[in-house]
């Protein structure tokens, strides 16, 4: 009481220097009249009222009246203010209220601390950043990941900004080319924009006619029959012919054979370990896939007895075939869809010879082909053909 006194006295202490509070007062000479609020007396001005309710002395602050007394309140810029926690908020309007300590604001007919960064109010919504989005935390559907804000598919989670992924049906999609798949599924994978599907030990094409998994084995169509490309292959007839096989001596390796038009060509790349050779990409698995590579010098003696390196017309006529691949001659191509071959035939320019480049084309789905001239000291692969 004695503080409220202490105020109100303070406020007005340039007009009521001389008032005491004896209720005997002569006021009429400096036209003031003492009023009572409660057990209080105070000078009768404008700025000052009595809230009866409460027995409390207010003070006016622009179209409002607080209790200036009371260190909760105060009037900023004409604004009756309350203290919350370390702020203060306008108690007139009714989108703001004081909860534990914190002021918030109103958003729909939820409250949100306005105060912090990571929330704003979008149409009646509160939103909750996550990383350069925002996104409605109440809902169960939504959540922020590593800064990234991920919607629920089924049992799992996706970024919905990534154009690659989707939700279909309840599962995760990923893009494929211009196709979409289940990319956690461990019988699918995308190679080269193309869907694959594990049969066995491989990968194929599903939507490939040509191609069928049968028993976990890659089976592809000879004309009206199926057979297995490990052990049979399709001949330029039209019939599935069994591969012939070769065994080199010199390491007990074997090779696969086929007869294609008049020659006879093994249908692997030559992997024989020797000086002046080595494997794709220095990876020693490489060899057991697409053979070893030599430089021209070692190719052209490299091929075990009774098979030599072709020469550049003998690929040409090979070449003449409309596609070696479904004849059994099992082209070898890297990650670019291309690769290298040495033949035997030396060129004009000095320390240079003949290789094949062959390459598949995807669009097109055929292979193509060129000879071109390379440095001898380039390492290549090598396929041998039989001796006459």
């Amino acid at each position: 009481m004695v503080l409220r006194f202490l105020m109100l006295l303070a406020f007005f202490v340039l007009s009521c220097a001389n008032y005491e509070r004896d209720n005997v007062h002569d006021r009429e000479a400096k036209n003031f009249q003492d009023t009572t609020c409660g057990e209080w007396n105070y000078p009768k001005v404008n700025e000052l009222r009595c809230n009866k309710k409460d027995s409390i002395v207010e003070s006016k602050c622009g179209n409002g009246w607080y209790d200036a007394s009371n260190l909760s309140f105060r009037c900023q810029n004409k604004v009756v203010e309350k203290t919350c926690g370390s702020g203060w908020y306008d108690i007139s309007k009714p989108t703001i209220r004081c909860q534990n300590n914190v002021i918030e604001t109103k958003c729909g007919n939820s409250w949100y601390d306005a105060s912090k960064s990571n929330f704003n109010c979008q149409d009646s919504v509160i939103e909750t950043r996550c990383g350069d989005s925002w996104y409605d935390a109440s809902k169960s559907n939504l959540r922020c990941q590593n800064n990234v804000l991920e919607t629920m598919c089924g049992s799992g989670w996706y970024n919905t900004s990534n154009e690659n992924l989707k939700c279909q049906n309840n599962v995760i999609e990923t893009k494929c080319g211009n196709s979409w798949y289940d990319a956690s599924t461990s019988t699918l994978r995308c190679q080269n924009n193309i869907i694959e599907t594990r049969c066995g030990n491989g990968w194929y094409d599903d939507s490939n006619e040509n191609l069928s998994c049968q028993n976990n084995v890659l089976n592809k169509l000879c004309d009206d029959a199926w057979f297995n490309p490990l052990t049979d292959y399709c001949s330029f007839n039209g019939e599935v012919t069994k591969y012939n096989k070769f065994t080199d001596t010199r390491n007990g390796k074997s090779y696969k054979t086929i007869v294609i038009g008049f020659q006879t060509w093994m249908a692997e790349n030559l992997n024989y370990i020797t000086n002046s050779s080595n494997c794709y990409d220095d990876n020693e698995t490489n060899c057991s896939i697409y053979g070893r590579l030599y430089n021209w010098d070692k190719a052209i003696t490299v091929c075990p007895r009774g098979w030599r390196l072709p020469e550049n017309y003998e690929w040409e006529t090979l070449m003449g075939y409309l596609d070696t691949d479904d004849y059994g001659f099992a082209l070898l191509l890297d990650d670019s869809n291309v690769n290298i071959w040495w033949t035997a035939t030396p060129s004009n320019t000095t320390g240079a010879a003949y290789g094949q480049k062959i390459s598949f084309e995807e669009e097109k789905e055929i292979y193509s082909y060129e000879s071109s001239i390379f440095n001898k000291s380039n390492f290549f692969s090598v396929r041998c053909i039989m001796e006459d």
